[in-house]
């Protein structure tokens, strides 16, 4: 039988029966254009679009689920750069950084307090608001620790007890001076002028400081020879020549004094006027006594050195004096 051809479209006015042919299989055309049926079902083919959206899906979200997990993974850090070096610190189980992670001198707390008192019943500890090695207390009131006359201290915890940092009456410097200081002349200022040639009497205060009273009388510059105010007692019955001990003038250093010398010797007084020149290798010394006689005696070594004799009087004589001198040009 021949083989028809059709140019355009087929209408079919009934079913195309193909004999040998599996039933509910789906056709297709081969490699040399024959039509034939194909391992898949009718069921299978109906079912394809489902599957297919079903697998896009899945596909979808494993793809999600895979940018998620190398999102996590990406911002996940090492274990073997917790806690150490040039990596995280982490916390403990008080939601807290150890403290081998943080270095000894990173924490110091400052606890205000009015008074000692206050500063001594600071709770010590290892919690919020609890003082610690190393912590330091600032004491507004510090006048009950017997090393601070009044005035504002700073305190440190050491860990067993408070020490003494600064305490707010602190003489920071003398004259301009730190350290160990030791004044001249010439670092006392007055506001009337220079000092020297000045009356310069010591006192004690009531808190047993030694003070200067300072009066201004001529003016000039303070010689470094000059004496101030001092006591001493004497012996009784001194017969030979003995040194008046602080009563004594450098050769190198001063050319002339005036001395006042207060005697007391049980109810009798007499001051001493003691006017002396160094003349190179000596001295002269004129002596001038004013009120009762008190049986002393004084003169001077070649060293400048002022010595005195007394009488027996059973009083051992008590004395003060002062001097201002002149410099060696």
């Amino acid at each position: 039988m021949a083989t028809k051809k059709f140019k355009s479209d087929v209408s079919l006015e009934q079913n195309i029966s193909l004999p040998n042919k599996a039933a509910s299989r789906a056709l297709k055309i081969d490699s040399s254009g024959n039509l034939s049926e194909s391992t898949v079902t009718e069921a299978e083919l109906e079912a394809l679009p489902s599957d297919v959206a079903s697998a896009q899906a899945d596909a979808t979200q494993a793809l999600s689920d895979a940018a998620a997990a190398q999102a996590t993974a990406d911002a996940a850090i090492p274990a073997t750069e917790k806690g150490a070096a040039n990596g995280v610190a982490t916390l403990d189980a008080n939601s807290k950084i150890p403290s081998s992670q943080i270095p000894a001198v990173a924490i110091t707390d400052v606890f205000p307090v009015a008074d000692i008192a206050a500063r001594d019943a600071l709770t010590v500890g290892s919690g919020d608001g609890e003082v610690q090695e190393g912590d330091v207390a600032v004491v507004t009131d510090a006048s009950a620790d017997p090393s601070i006359i009044s005035g504002a201290a700073s305190y440190i915890y050491s860990g067993s007890g408070w020490i003494l940092l600064k305490s707010g009456d602190d003489v920071l410097s003398v004259a301009g001076k730190t350290g160990a200081v030791t004044l001249t002349a010439e670092d006392i200022a007055y506001a009337g002028g220079d000092l020297a040639g000045a009356d310069v009497e010591a006192a004690l205060d009531d808190a047993g400081s030694r003070i200067l009273v300072l009066e201004n009388a001529t003016g000039g510059n303070v010689s470094d020879g000059d004496i101030l105010e001092t006591s001493a007692t004497l012996a009784d019955n001194q017969a030979v020549l003995a040194d008046v001990t602080g009563l004594a003038f450098a050769n190198a250093t001063v050319r002339s004094f005036v001395v006042q010398l207060s005697v007391v010797r049980g109810s009798t007084y007499e001051v001493y006027t003691l006017t002396g020149v160094q003349k190179a290798s000596s001295w002269d010394m004129s002596v001038e006594a004013v009120g009762d006689d008190t049986g002393m005696t004084f003169d001077i070594t070649a060293a400048g050195q002022v010595q005195y004799t007394s009488t027996s009087t059973g009083n051992a004589p008590s004395v003060r004096f002062r001097a201002d001198t002149t410099s060696v040009a």
